[in-house]
């Protein structure tokens, strides 16, 4: 049974009812489908508006996109922390649902683990996601299906978001998956469609013929699952390659292998959903511009993380006799480009600008290899060029933490990175177990590298933080002093810490 009436509470938990309808578009505007697919949004919005929804749903929506809210109601309030009331209240809901295993307690586990990852609270993300997990196990999704076609669809979103949550997870944590796709699995519909659905169509005869030839398209998340299978096979290529398990032509037909997939995806993609100025602006009439970033983002990541191992050996005095080796940096780094390009073009078009959590890390990864070239490329026209991309990552890192508390991870991180650098230019790139903590291990600080190896046979986890963070309150390599968090000092000291890589 959900929570679809408020409890007894503080009269005031809750703003006027038009700034929490406010907050509701806005969640669905900048984050569903982007970080998660979880709602037929036509069927919550008027559901909400008629207050039949489960509360616990709309506190952590709210949580989530108080932060984007220009609304006088917030005024000098702080981004990071206006919404914690609703999460704090979400979980208190959830702690205390009836129904224990439910579609709507996976949805709600997925929305907590989201605020919590955002948050910086990586054990709370982990745990929610565990609980998501197997509640998706005993709900046995998909194959339980509901009684209409727009509740059939929610579920099958909700197993595939559950399903990516998994894959993340696993790699990130270094843990077995739990979740496996069978093929038979129907994967997700076109965003239009599902969204064009009406709440009570219970069958295919209701529809048109066009809308049933449009039911067998394959919509964005789609596309994505492709992608999201090759997490795993990469993350275990980088940790054959540090445990010394492969020969190089092993290596090279490992890397053909999952290049090959990379490449069969590209080619096999709809022109109409391919990443160009035009689509990009079509799908932004349409609401749905920043799913075409976040697909193709999905891509590059994956694709520059692939053939990240080959910048360190670029650079050796025998590179030139190895073609493949210089082909695969030149294809890192190409993707890396890629990135950049990708959000700053999302960034200039309307309606489109990536604002999820997850883009922190994808620009960190990107930043560093652009770093790779500014260390070691001796051709002018591209040193100045990634100078320009460093820059601009800089840009859109920095907007973002206005918003997430979680970027400062990611900021620190690549500082790390950097650090390192500057101690050994010429072996910061080797692909070994502090590059895979780097690369992989997104929800957690990075160690210097010389205290990582120093210590890397210790249980005991040593986490540093970066000088540069000493003078502003950083406690493991987030800030901490809420009085600058969102100050025009926070922007200076990322001015300078932009200005120590340039």
């Amino acid at each position: 049974m959900a929570n679809h009436q408020r409890p007894p509470g503080p009269d005031n938990l809750f703003p006027p009812q038009d700034v929490c309808n406010e907050l509701v578009d806005l969640y669905f505007d900048i984050i569903h489908d982007k970080d998660h697919m979880l709602f037929h949004r036509p069927t919550f919005v008027s559901a909400h508006r008629k207050g039949m929804v489960d509360m616990t749903h709309i506190a952590a929506m709210m949580a989530l996109a108080a932060r984007f809210s220009s609304n006088p109601w917030f005024q000098d309030s702080n981004r990071w922390t206006r919404g914690s009331v609703w999460a704090n209240y979400s979980k208190h809901l959830f702690d205390n649902r009836k129904d224990k295993v439910s579609l709507a307690a996976i949805q709600s586990c997925v929305l907590l683990s989201t605020i919590a990852f955002c948050d910086v609270d990586m054990e709370m993300e982990s745990l929610y996601g565990a609980q998501a997990i197997r509640m998706v196990q005993l709900k046995a999704l998909p194959d339980q299906r509901g009684e209409s076609l727009v509740q059939r669809e929610t579920e099958i979103r909700v197993w595939w978001t559950v399903w990516m949550l998994d894959r993340w997870a696993s790699a990130e944590a270094r843990i077995p998956k739990q979740l496996v796709a069978d093929s038979r699995f129907p994967v997700p519909m076109t965003e239009q469609l599902f969204e064009q659905m009406s709440a009570d169509w219970c069958d295919l005869n209701q529809t048109s013929p066009l809308e049933r030839l449009q039911l067998e398209h394959r919509g964005f998340w789609a596309h994505l699952i492709p992608v999201t299978e090759l997490i795993e096979p990469i993350n275990e290529l980088h940790e054959m390659t540090v445990q010394g398990r492969l020969t190089d032509l092993e290596l090279y037909d490992h890397v053909e292998s999952i290049a090959s997939k990379l490449t069969s995806w590209r080619l096999h993609l709809p022109e109409s959903l391919e990443f160009t100025p035009e689509n990009l602006l079509r799908y932004a009439n349409t609401g749905h511009g920043r799913i075409l970033a976040a697909l193709h983002s999905g891509f590059h990541h994956q694709s520059q993380l692939l053939y990240y191992q080959f910048l360190q050996p670029s650079i050796a005095t025998n590179a030139e006799s190895s073609t493949r080796v210089l082909e695969y940096a030149s294809r890192c780094r190409q993707h890396a480009t890629d990135i950049t390009n990708l959000f700053w073009l999302a960034r200039q078009t309307p309606r489109c600008k990536a604002m999820w959590p997850m883009v922190g890390h994808l620009l960190a990864v990107s930043s560093s290899v652009h770093l790779h070239s500014l260390l070691f490329s001796e051709d002018a026209g591209r040193v100045s060029s990634v100078k320009h991309m460093l820059k601009q990552n800089f840009e859109m890192m920095m907007e973002l933490r206005q918003y997430w508390p979680s970027i400062d991870l990611s900021m620190s991180r690549l500082r790390s990175f950097h650090q390192a650098c500057q101690r050994s230019m010429n072996t910061s790139f080797i692909m070994d177990h502090w590059m895979l903590q780097f690369l992989q291990q997104y929800t957690k600080p990075v160690q210097g590298r010389d205290i990582f190896h120093l210590y890397s046979g210790s249980s005991e986890p040593i986490q540093t933080s970066p000088a540069w963070m000493s003078s502003v309150g950083v406690e493991q390599g987030y800030i901490v002093d809420d009085s600058i968090a969102h100050s025009q000092v926070g922007l200076e000291v990322g001015t300078t810490i932009l200005q120590t890589f340039l």
